[in-house]
């Protein structure tokens, strides 16, 4: 997350080759979590991919931060949406298949499993986020 801080400072912009290799790192550094990251960084990269996939889903997929704590829950929150969630698994087909998206960052049903968990276990934060600030 240190390397998007720094970027957002310096107004930097990574080549095609430099936005593979942290792709690769942040699966590595935060696993099944960094797929999702990866696939929203992806959809989010362009005009045309982030049309594209709200025409599949009828939604965003909320863009994480390291700042804002809950906004994991969000992601997982909206992607566990079955029609978002459906969108979302036709759309990295699709670019898998182009070659633009890569293969390791495709959701299998053991990862879609694992999101269920974390996002319940996030819910209890969100709730006491919520319940503190009010």
């Amino acid at each position: 997350m240190e390397s998007y801080n720094r970027e957002g400072e310096l107004g930097e912009e990574l080549d095609n080759k430099h936005q593979k290799e942290r792709a690769n790192l942040i699966r590595a550094k935060i696993g099944v979590i960094g797929k999702i990251h990866n696939l929203v960084v992806y959809i989010r990269a362009s005009p045309n991919y982030t049309n594209k996939f709200k025409e599949l889903s009828g939604k965003l997929i909320p863009l994480g931060n390291c700042i804002r704590w809950n906004s994991w829950f969000y992601i997982l929150y909206v992607i566990l949406k079955i029609e978002v969630l459906n969108a979302l698994q036709n759309y990295t087909k699709a670019y898998i298949y182009k070659g633009t998206i890569n293969k390791r960052d495709k959701l299998t049903p053991f990862n879609i499993t694992l999101y269920y968990i974390i996002e319940q276990f996030l819910s209890i934060f969100k709730s006491v986020t919520l319940f503190l600030k009010g």
